[in-house]
């Protein structure tokens, strides 16, 4: 090859100022000279023979004149047979490649080298039939092997002379020195390194352009003349920098034709370069500011521009199919159907009809085509792990929409792509690239104009279904499990069902799982543990054969996860701590025996000295030598347990109780998030009970779904937990610290069933300090007044719980015990709400479900830690309390409240007005929209409660607090104008608020656990608040002491008070129908 510097001044060029010294390829000294009808190549001259033979006949005809059938060495000779022989994308030609001698062992006929092929996928295949011979067929001239008898034409190759004869063809006639011809085109191979924008001016500067490919012909001519160069690109004229989803070239907008480089063009954004060597031909977007080669292109002199005649396309679509916008093709979307099917079936199933896959070209197709399911196969996929991505009905792929970080090819398995749902958390119809063999709906299109044919017959799944529900496949049964459960409860939900945990040998298993999953967006526990250095055993015995682990994993983040989910997603698997709730697969196979699942039976043991039983744990508590996180649980474990984890509510109170008893520091447990996950215990329980301290209980829900993408560089964030014993938060709350603080520590392990269990529940009969309390349980069985009494004659009182750790003591004692017993909650004594009886009000609570419950006053704690209300007279312990804390003191205002009447007729409720300085409040828990409270609150002359500032929004908080496990909110006097102001129903200025979210709604509520404020629709139900101001009591007045005046002034207030009531619930009325009139659609009539 020889190459001639072209500096300041090129003939027939009389500017150069932007390029001082080119270097230009020239063809003639590489090809050598060939006679006309040959053409000359790379030493060699080519000429195709358009008479049908037989292999054997062509190869003779060749050797005829001169010649053998052509080989092919390098993909510079494939592109120049494609693009300058002669060779159309219709043809099919032989070539000198044979198995003649040796079956699968190819060589040329001119017995060369084999050293370049380029095989048609699929090919050589093996077949009944002899395919001995080889042919070139289709757009890219890929290699098919047929039998050697087939007619078909051929094209011959001989050796090219150094010198000519004049009887050569013409080539490049119409371009400069320097440039070839390809067609109506002249280009011009520019090997010194510039940036693309450098590029793009130089060429303009020839009065050309970076070179646009328009068809694959063209293509392997630029192949042709740089495929076997030294420099790894050449930049051509397209580019996305405007906007990456969207390729457009430098000298025109519209894409025909994309040759695309192995996960290119993905997300990347830059500039396009075609590459040279093995792979030439494909294309690669690079930052523009690279330097390379590149490569120029001009119309040829005396040629034209060739203009594609007119065709009429008809503009309508079959029934039940839409036009797709800017195309000549109607879709049709099968996501609808439950049948699911792999991308090559739902290929086959569109052409089968007459069409293709959808393919999109513009953000407009994407708008119309995105789906409204979880996900859809579209027409995109890398059938070849050699080259990129290319649309099925071979459309050029100049546009893209991927979801970020996509495509990732993740275990190289990904080459299909689907488009995901709109309202998905990847959103707007991003592309994500998939295993083909996922199961997905998918849309079609056709050509307008075009009656599809009858829908193919349905692909039968690959697995049948047992009676029971069990789905069958190659001797196995499967049972999808859609309960969230630790790995311990999921492998006991299948040994309950004769089954196990499932083990995963092949991968045609693995695909088959993944699509019965996939809908459900969530990671499943399979039978797997992974050791940390990384060795797996499947949990039934059998080899680990096959293994299709995530990215960077199995990855020990904390050294406790050692079970292993896979996603329904991806298919891939991760490790994780084994107290994860994940949904899980049972599998059963045929001629195995499975241990069923032994019934729950508490282990029997004691514990080692200075270690505490409870159920069958061993707690021991290191409160007098402080270490880290980790170091805590280093030392659990080297005393045969690990950091404590907490599963009740019993526990906790059991743990509360024994910590107070020292509460010199805080005590690590074995709780920990990571990179903020949820959080779990490092022994792998699952999470069942949190004790977060109230400033925290909102910070993280408990769920889980996809484990993050893992950055081995990127630090590791880790939250750890302790036991607080901070009394303003609540002793024995959990709180979160850095794990490198030092602090105390529980361990917990099994109980030793060599040591006899001999521990009975102690039960403090003296008063038991703690803080400023002490407390006594009285375990005789007494109604409530009787135990008031006893506490009183021992100068207590009934116990007040106004701490976590008051709570935990009744708990334990409660449970010790095995019965209930009795607190200071009675509100019968307290004005008709609750408040506890030595003045304290209720700060916490623990009410159980549905309590408290109407007709009962007073109050008890159940074995649960719960409080219930019941009988007074039933006889049962109780607990007394003496403290030092004084209750808070209660301001007296004038007036009293009125009696309860129930709005409702033959009402069985009971409710007591509640006073708080000049107002008396109602708490109505019977749930009905906020039109409905209103009118109730109106018929008792009151009106739902309006809150003017603090003290009264505490007021509220607190009582309706005591409701917060039933009832989220509570309905309040707060309504929307027209205007979009708030008003009170009952006119008070709107001068404080209290607002956490206001939504569009029209009415207001206030929230039962925080106090907040919200806006809800007036449709909702819930219960309510009434306000009534406090009935002053009459002035004495001189009167005559006289029967009928007294009567007739008695008369006369109950008149006023009644007219008073009235004109209130009218005017509440009026306002009710105003906001429903205002708020209701209007009907226009002209």
């Amino acid at each position: 090859m020889c190459c001639f510097y072209l500096c300041s001044i090129m003939r027939e060029r009389v500017q150069l100022q932007s390029i001082s010294c080119v270097v230009i390829v020239t063809a003639a000294a590489e090809a050598g000279f060939c006679l006309t009808p040959w053409i000359p190549f790379n030493t060699h001259c080519f000429r195709l023979i358009r008479t049908l033979n037989t292999w054997s006949d062509a190869q003779r005809q060749c050797r005829k004149i001169g010649g053998d059938l052509a080989s092919v060495h390098s993909i510079e000779d494939q592109s120049f047979l494609i693009s300058q022989s002669g060779y159309a994308s219709t043809d099919e030609i032989w070539i000198g490649l044979n198995d003649g001698k040796s079956e699968g062992l190819f060589e040329w006929a001119d017995h060369s080298t084999v050293s370049f092929t380029s095989w048609e996928y699929g090919k050589p295949d093996v077949s009944s039939e002899i395919k001995d011979c080889v042919l070139i067929r289709g757009e890219n001239g890929n290699w098919v092997d047929r039998m050697c008898n087939e007619k078909h034409e051929f094209i011959c190759m001989k050796m090219s002379t150094s010198t000519p004869s004049g009887e050569e063809v013409s080539k490049d006639i119409g371009c400069k020195y320097g440039w070839r011809r390809q067609n109506s085109y002249c280009y011009f191979i520019v090997t010194k390194p510039k940036s693309f924008p450098e590029a793009e001016a130089d060429c303009k500067s020839y009065n050309s352009y970076l070179a646009d490919v328009s068809k694959g012909v063209d293509n392997a001519f630029l192949v042709s003349l740089v495929g076997m160069r030294p420099e790894k690109h050449f930049w051509i004229g397209l580019t996305n920098q405007k906007n990456i989803n969207r390729f457009v070239w430098t000298n025109k907008d519209k894409v025909t034709f994309t040759n695309w480089n192995v996960v290119m063009p993905g997300h990347h954004k830059g500039c396009v370069a075609m590459t040279t060597g093995v792979f030439a031909g494909l294309w690669d977007v690079l930052p523009c500011t690279n330097t390379l080669g590149y490569i120029c292109k001009q119309l040829a002199e005396g040629a034209g521009l060739t203009t594609v005649p007119p065709t009429f396309t008809p503009d309508y679509c079959a029934k039940n199919w839409t036009p797709l916008r800017s195309s000549e093709y109607c879709i049709k979307e099968f996501s609808q159907t439950k049948e699911r099917r792999t991308w090559f079936e739902a290929r086959d199933f569109c052409r089968a009809i007459g069409g293709d896959l959808v393919s999109i070209h513009s953000y407009v197709q994407l708008q119309q085509v995105r789906t409204a399911f979880t996900s859809m196969w579209i027409g995109l996929s890398a059938p070849d792990p050699t080259t990129g991505f290319v649309w099925s009905d071979g459309s050029p792929l100049q546009y893209q929409h991927w979801l970020t970080g996509q495509p990732d090819n993740r275990n190289n398995v990904q080459s299909c792509v689907e488009i995901m749902m709109k309202w998905h958390h990847y959103t707007d119809g991003s592309w994500n690239d998939v295993r083909c063999e996922k199961t997905n709906g998918w849309t079609c299109q056709i050509a307008k104009g075009v009656t599809p044919n009858p829908l193919p017959t349905r692909v039968p799944p690959a697995y049948s279904q047992t009676l029971n529900g069990w789905l069958k496949w190659n001797g196995n049964e499967y049972s999808i499990v859609l309960d969230r459960m630790s790995i311990e409860q999921a492998r006991q939900h299948c040994k309950k069902k004769n089954s196990d945990l499932v083990s995963i040998t092949s991968e045609a298993e693995s695909i088959l799982l993944w699509n019965l999953i996939s809908t459900h967006e969530r990671l499943f526990w399979i039978g797997l543990t992974v050791d940390l250095n990384k060795t797996a055993i499947w949990m039934d015995g059998s080899p680990v054969v096959f293994q299709m682990w995530e990215k960077n994993q199995p990855h020990f983040l904390n050294n406790d996860e050692h079970c292993v989910a896979m996603s329904s997603v991806t298919e891939c698997w991760h490790n994780l701590n084994c107290g994860f709730e994940n949904y899980a697969i049972c599998k059963r196979s045929s001629g195995k025996t499975y241990i069923a699942a032994a019934p729950t039976v508490s282990p029997i043991g004691g514990c080692p000295a200075n270690w505490t039983k409870l159920a069958s744990g061993c707690y021991k508590f290191v409160n007098k030598e402080n270490a880290t996180w980790d170091g805590a649980r280093t030392h659990c474990k080297a005393m045969g347990g690990n950091l404590a984890s907490i599963d009740s509510k019993s526990t906790q109170a059991f743990l509360t109780v024994a910590m107070v008893e020292a509460p010199t520091t805080d005590l690590w447990i074995g709780l920990i998030s990571i990179n903020k996950q949820p959080y779990y215990w490092t022994n792998g329980q699952a999470v069942k009970y949190t004790n977060f301290q109230p400033d925290m209980f909102h910070h993280r829900h408990h769920s889980y779904f996809e484990k993050p993408e893992l950055n081995p560089s990127k630090p590791v964030e880790r939250e750890c937990f302790v036991m607080s014993t901070n009394v303003k938060s609540g002793i024995g709350t959990w709180a979160k610290k850095s794990c490198n603080e030092r602090c105390g520590y529980i361990c917990l392990r099994n109980v030793d069933p060599l040591i006899p269990d001999n521990v009975k529940p102690i039960i403090y009969t003296d008063y038991v300090p703690v803080i400023n309390d002490t407390f006594r349980v009285n375990t005789q069985e007494m109604s409530w007044n009787a135990a008031k009494r006893f506490c009183e004659s021992e100068g207590a009182k009934l116990a007040s719980l106004r701490n976590e750790w008051a709570k935990s003591y009744s708990h334990m004692m409660s449970l010790n015990l095995n019965t209930p017993l009795w607190i200071g909650l009675n509100r019968k004594a307290t004005g008709g709400y609750f408040r506890f009886i030595d003045g304290f009000d209720l700060t916490t609570i623990a009410w159980d479900h549905f309590q408290p419950r109407a007709g009962y006053h007073c109050v008890y704690v159940n074995q649960e830690g719960k409080w219930q209300t019941g009988d007074c007279d039933r006889k049962m312990a109780s607990l007394c309390i003496k403290s030092t804390d004084v209750p808070p003191t209660r301001s007296t205002y004038r007036g009293v409240c009125p009696q309860y009447q129930s709005p409702r007729m033959h009402s069985s409720e009971h409710y007591s007005w509640i006073p708080f300085k000049d107002y008396c409040y109602l708490f109505v828990i019977r749930t009905v929209d906020w039109s409905d409270a209103s009118v109730s609150c109106a018929r008792l002359g009151a009106t739902l409660a309006s809150i003017e500032d603090p003290s009264e929004q505490e007021f509220i908080k607190r009582n309706i607090f005591i409701y917060s496990n039933s009832y989220r909110s509570f309905w309040i006097g707060l309504y929307r104008t027209l205007s979009g102001m708030w008003q009170w129903v009952d006119k008070t200025p709107v001068d404080y608020t209290n607002w956490g979210t206001d939504s569009s709604f029209t009415s207001g509520a206030i929230n039962s656990e925080d106090g907040q404020w919200t806006s809800d629709s007036e449709h909702s139900s819930k219960p309510y608040v009434c306000k009534v101001p406090k009935i002053l009591p009459q002035a004495p007045q001189t009167v005559r002491p006289t029967t009928v005046r007294q009567t007739g002034t008695s008369s006369s207030v109950t008149l006023a008070v009644t007219l008073s009531i009235c004109l209130a619930a009218v005017a509440i009325v009026i306002i009710v129908f105003v906001v429903k009139k205002v708020w209701l659609p209007h009907t226009i009539s002209i």
